[in-house]
């Protein structure tokens, strides 16, 4: 009866933890595209890219760990993390189009800009 007791308390006490846990997790992808800016949807953009662009519009610099986190850190197995590459291709072309040009740091990240500004 003791150890079954005991049980039922480290199980409750685990849920617990994983509850703050999930919260916590809650609360950091939270963070990472607070105060982005939302695209419009007649940008077109895909959920993905839509959560990229916040992304990279709440902040001066993205790494790809951090593209990552935003848009794989849910999974247990993400894919390579080339796969931000890809979607950075995908959404480069769509900004393009509105003016937005994502520039790219060798070694380090991305950033967004304004065409416009980029010429003046």
């Amino acid at each position: 009866m003791a150890v079954a007791n005991l049980e039922e308390r480290i199980l409750h006490m685990l849920r617990e933890e994983n509850e703050m846990l999930r919260e916590q997790v809650r609360q950091l992808k939270q963070q990472l595209v607070e105060g982005g800016k939302n695209a419009p949807l007649s940008w077109g953009l895909t959920d993905r890219e839509r959560r990229l662009y916040a992304h990279m519009a709440s902040r001066e610099l993205v790494t790809r760990e951090s593209c990552m986190a935003v848009m794989y850190g849910h999974m247990i197995a993400p894919p390579d993390p080339k796969i931000i590459d890809v979607w950075l291709c995908k959404l480069r072309r769509k900004l393009a189009r509105q003016g937005v040009e994502i520039v790219t740091h060798w070694g380090v990240g991305w950033s967004l800009a304004q065409k416009s500004a980029r010429a003046a």
